[in-house]
């Protein structure tokens, strides 16, 4: 699905995410677009760590647009950020297409700025985009690419830790990583945290 890497995916949901604050408040439709995409960038991320992604996709429905299949991808395999994610994308799409009921307002510059205001371009910024980030554990994914473990142990360590906070004191020791992981995931683990300069 996506072409690009995970640093590049990375790099621009951060320029999204800067972008959509520069927005505020003047164009605050467009800082819901950007807010969106930053989501979408941040969510391709999470799927690079993926170990079966492509098998994954091959069962959906033929030939769906890509934020279909993004929405029932996320819906199924992390389903703890789909309210955010949903809501983000249903409001990037109102304001991109005129989507909704747009009041009659002559002396408005866009419409646009008439469906979503400015307060709520900011919950999309300083809430919903913050609650879908701790869903994928985007901290953590951030962390474990750097430590450049395979997709599929990758996988196993995010699955076993919901932030940064929670690994970095759970796995102080090479004690209190073998009891979480499987042998193979934990050795890997062990064997990148040492290369990286972490004693244990």
């Amino acid at each position: 699905m996506s072409m690009a890497d995970f640093t590049s995916h990375r790099s621009q949901a951060i320029h999204n995410e800067a972008a959509a604050r520069a927005m505020l408040p003047a164009f605050h439709d467009w800082a819901v677009t950007a807010t969106f995409y930053a989501a979408l960038h941040y969510y391709e991320c999470w799927l690079f760590s993926r170990p079966n992604k492509t098998a994954e996709f091959a069962a959906l429905p033929q030939n769906p647009s890509p934020h279909s299949v993004r929405m029932n991808y996320i819906q199924k395999y992390m389903a703890s950020g789909y309210k955010s994610y949903s809501f983000l994308y249903q409001r990037s799409r109102m304001v991109r297409y005129l989507a909704g009921i747009v009041p009659a307002n002559p002396s408005c510059a866009a419409p646009a700025l008439l469906l979503v205001d400015a307060a709520q371009a900011k919950h999309c910024l300083d809430n919903r985009l913050p609650e879908f980030k701790i869903a994928i554990r985007a901290d953590l994914c951030d962390l474990l690419y750097s430590l450049k473990l395979s997709p599929t142990a990758f996988q196993a360590v995010l699955s076993q830790y919901p932030n940064v906070k929670a690994f970095e004191s759970e796995s102080s020791t090479r004690e209190k990583i073998q009891s979480k992981l499987s042998p193979t995931v934990a050795g890997e683990l062990i064997t990148a945290l040492i290369a990286a300069g972490k004693k244990l």
